[in-house]
């Protein structure tokens, strides 16, 4: 059974979570095993979104290294995107990253201000879309922004419909005590406020 039957089998959250290895790109990238995992955050770092937050501070502040991302191949390229990523995270920035057997197949990108967490870019790969993957992806880094003790987190401010899916279903989820988002507050404009009720 692939991934697509998986998530549409009805599993549960937690399941879903055992099926799906979930982990920092700043943490993944220190393992002998990371290859995938930094082709992937290269292709993230060469194809950004020109037009948002992140990319106009991006091209303004490695615009003279983005041609060698683009332009280089092997070892050049791996060595240039674990440059700029290590710069990126000393300004708080990160990668949530899922992966599924020897496959990436999604990320949440946000950066850390304060307490407060903006999350900036979720891609799903093509084959996994509408499948509710996005909606578990968005759940986990809620739990990771509480378990690292941030205080809020927005998520679907760039207008993505898929994401703006996930967000509502997390705000009816919201709602429910038996939840594991129990608690969790919105705040509006795609902020939402964490609590003490939830559980890593």
């Amino acid at each position: 059974m692939g991934l697509v039957e998986k998530l549409n089998s009805g599993r549960s959250s937690k399941e879903v979570y055992d099926l799906i290895n979930l982990s920092l790109v700043s943490n993944r990238i220190q393992q002998s095993n990371n290859q995938r995992v930094i082709s992937h955050l290269s292709h993230f770092l060469r194809n950004y979104d020109k037009g948002s937050e992140f990319g106009k501070n991006f091209e303004k502040n490695f615009g003279s290294i983005i041609p060698l991302l683009r332009s280089q191949k092997g070892k050049e390229v791996e060595n240039a995107t674990l440059r700029v990523f290590n710069s990126l995270k000393s300004v708080g920035y990160d990668m949530l990253i899922a992966e599924y057997d020897s496959e990436v197949v999604g990320h949440n990108a946000f950066q850390k201000r304060g307490k407060d967490m903006h999350v900036f870019s979720t891609v799903v790969n093509k084959q996994y879309q509408q499948n509710g993957l996005a909606y578990f992806i968005e759940k986990a880094t809620i739990l990771y922004a509480k378990s690292n003790g941030l205080s809020r987190i927005r998520i679907g401010a760039g207008g993505c419909p898929f994401i703006q899916h996930a967000y509502e279903k997390i705000c009816k989820e919201i709602k429910d005590s038996s939840s594991e988002m129990y608690g969790v507050i919105s705040e509006g404009d795609q902020w939402l406020r964490l609590s003490d009720s939830i559980q890593p």
